[in-house]
């Protein structure tokens, strides 16, 4: 009989000397998505599971198994992308690359986020205490100053602004420049995934967010792009307070007499923003986008009138009581709300991020054709009042996915950039899904956000109202201050 030596020696290897157990090497296998036998338990499975936050396999390790692969061709394999998992699978930067998913069909704003990535244990923030993220620069970078000619003037104490971080008094009033909030450069990128678990032929489909300080593979940091996509700058200042034209020029003041300036459109605001300089301009969808996911992604709660406050949204509010550039002492910190629909919230420092009046948002429009068009590069806006805005390829980006249906509570969101936080679906309500309401007509619109003082649970942090004209002016609508610079003053020539 011949024999073959190379499958001889092989199962000479293989007999194990004392059981006498046969243990057949097992090849590289990649799940089949139409399977209808799916790994269940052993080995292959085990290493699998434990790989699930970058394979986005079903993590449910078979604790007892004694069979865990240790070396081959799988193991290898799983040890190369090892490295990546804490980071939800994205690479490209050695800074922890956060992930949050949105379930579209959970119901309950408190459960329907999950984290991935480097926040995967993290446990969510809460009113008054960060926890988790308290260490991450949503704790540690993201906070209150004064901002004159676009460099800060100095930092303030988060803990009472009406100090100086040295522990000085501030002034805040306009001596010492505009009240705003410094963000530093954020990089994400939104999509939705189709999550497969191994142990099940069940597909579920969520909106994926990953968001770093940096640059990671398909990274985009869109709210601190000035110019053009090279140019990239530390910081993006957004005003404290509600904007307050002053001269001319829209202002982020503290005032315990003054309200916030209204019945103009956004042109006019606009241009009372770029009168303060270079960089200055009212806040742009890209930011309120990424304010939105840093709140999501601390939070884990679609409701912030829940995790935060309520605000000043009572059906029975009106116009003469609208708050005015108010800031609460106390209690400190970075955010602050209550149960009342008569009091202002605080999110990360900024007061009246929804109720009170609407804002409007620049870099943003919808098209006669409804497409949606948004300024890539943060700069050169548009005149808005016209029949034809003049939009360039050079600065817009067209998208679509915008729900179509108008005053209706959201049900999810597009969930992709640049505009994952787009209503798409809506058909909720006050307590389930998204939780906030959206309005939205055919044709040439501008955008506000937020809601208004009288409007009660329509209003949150995704409030979207694309249903006025770009000639559209009211009492309840104003804007908010945002400063692109380097945050440095400028050098003497």
């Amino acid at each position: 009989m011949t024999t073959n030596t190379t499958t001889d020696e092989w199962f000479r290897k293989a007999m194990g000397a004392d059981d006498k157990k046969i243990e057949i090497p097992i090849p590289d296998a990649e799940p089949t998505e139409n399977s209808t036998k799916p790994v269940s338990s052993g080995g292959v499975y085990a290493a699998l599971a434990g790989k699930q936050p970058l394979l986005t396999y079903d993590e449910t390790p078979i604790k007892n198994s004694a069979n865990h692969i240790t070396s081959g061709t799988v193991y290898t394999a799983l040890q190369s992308i090892s490295e990546s998992v804490s980071t939800g699978g994205y690479t490209g930067t050695d800074k922890p690359i956060y992930v949050i998913r949105i379930d579209p069909t959970e119901d309950d704003p408190a459960a329907c986020i999950t984290y991935a990535g480097a926040n995967e244990n993290f446990t969510p923030a809460t009113k008054t205490n960060l926890n988790s993220w308290g260490d991450t620069f949503i704790g540690q970078k993201i906070k209150p100053c004064t901002v004159q000619n676009g460099a800060i003037n100095y930092w303030l104490d988060p803990e009472n602004i009406f100090n100086k971080a040295d522990g000085t008094a501030a002034t805040l009033t306009g001596a010492d420049g505009d009240c705003m909030v410094a963000i530093p450069t954020v990089y994400w990128k939104s999509s939705i995934r189709a999550l497969k678990w191994i142990t099940t032929t069940t597909q579920q489909t969520v909106i994926e967010i990953a968001f770093s300080e940096g640059q990671f593979i398909g990274s985009t940091p869109f709210a601190h792009r000035f110019g053009d996509e090279n140019t990239i700058m530390p910081y993006v200042f957004v005003g404290m307070f509600n904007g307050y034209t002053s001269g001319g020029v829209l202002h982020s003041w503290y005032s315990t007499t003054s309200k916030p300036t209204v019945s103009q459109t956004n042109d006019a605001f606009q241009a009372q923003a770029a009168a303060g300089g270079t960089g200055y301009s009212v806040e742009t969808w890209n930011t309120y986008t990424l304010i939105n996911l840093i709140y999501l992604a601390a939070y884990a709660n679609t409701n912030a009138q829940a995790t935060i406050g309520q605000g000043f949204v009572a059906s029975n509010n009106t116009a003469s009581a609208a708050i005015g550039l108010t800031y609460r002492a106390q209690p400190g910190g970075g955010a602050y709300g209550t149960t009342s629909e008569t009091t202002c919230t605080r999110l990360f420092y900024m007061e009246n991020r929804w109720g009170n009046v609407w804002n409007f948002l620049q870099g943003i429009m919808q098209d006669a054709s409804n497409k949606i068009r948004i300024n890539h590069v943060n700069t050169r806006f548009i005149t808005q009042n016209v029949a034809t805005p003049a939009f360039t390829d050079a600065d817009w980006t067209t998208a679509s996915g915008q729900a179509t249906t108008s005053n209706s509570y959201i049900r999810t969101f597009v969930g992709t950039d640049p505009m994952p936080f787009m209503p798409a679906v809506v058909g909720g309500s006050s307590s389930t899904y998204a939780t906030d309401n959206y309005w939205w007509s055919t044709g040439l619109r501008t955008c506000i956000v937020g809601g208004v003082w009288f409007v009660g649970a329509k209003c949150g942090v995704f409030t979207v109202d694309l249903d006025d004209a770009p000639s559209y002016s009211h009492v309840y609508i104003g804007a908010r201050l945002q400063i692109l610079s380097t945050g440095e003053a400028a050098s003497a020539a």
